[in-house]
């Protein structure tokens, strides 16, 4: 399975970016991510390998440049990844180089992964560390940039996540 292959590279590439947030926000996004997937199959028919190995490898370009990490991404797994179907390969790319509030995803496992990328904000443990490593970077303007993050979350593509959306919202807001 891809996704195995997908979680453990990411696990190792990405255990020392950012004090370890990096990598909890990844488990977060995948946990969101089979989350919205279940409330959706009765509609669609998903790839699941595909979504979890997109979403464990959605940052992964984060280890050689923070900026330009969604661009860089795919080549920096390319190699590793070249067994993949033409399919599956066009999944995990969408959810690599799409995965932002800014990005328009082509595929329904890249929308997925965007909206659980924005609502894994939403775990506390996510938010918290996030939060702490902005307020160190930038002074007390880091928790306006934090708070203004999670509010991002409400960008989401499908019904089923604006529902997690709210139910994220209650467990964090005692947080703000």
């Amino acid at each position: 399975m891809i996704a195995n292959k997908a979680e453990d590279l990411a696990k190792n590439k990405l255990k020392e970016l950012n004090k370890g947030f990096t990598l909890l926000h990844t488990k977060a996004a995948v946990e969101i991510g089979l989350e919205i997937a279940r409330m959706l199959k009765n509609k669609h028919t998903i790839n699941l390998d595909a979504l979890k190995a997109g979403i464990w490898l959605h940052d992964i370009g984060r280890y050689i440049n923070e900026k330009k990490h969604k661009d860089i991404g795919w080549s920096v797994i390319a190699d590793e990844f070249k067994n993949m179907t033409p399919k599956t390969k066009r999944i995990v790319k969408d959810c690599i180089k799409n995965h932002s509030v800014d990005r328009k995803p082509k595929t329904l496992e890249g929308k997925i992964a965007r909206d659980s990328e924005l609502l894994s904000y939403l775990n506390p443990r996510v938010f918290l560390l996030y939060r702490k490593l902005l307020i160190k970077e930038c002074g007390e303007r880091g928790n306006e940039i934090a708070i203004k993050r999670i509010y991002e979350a409400k960008k989401t593509h499908f019904p089923e996540s604006k529902t997690i959306f709210k139910n994220k919202m209650k467990q964090i807001r005692r947080f703000l």
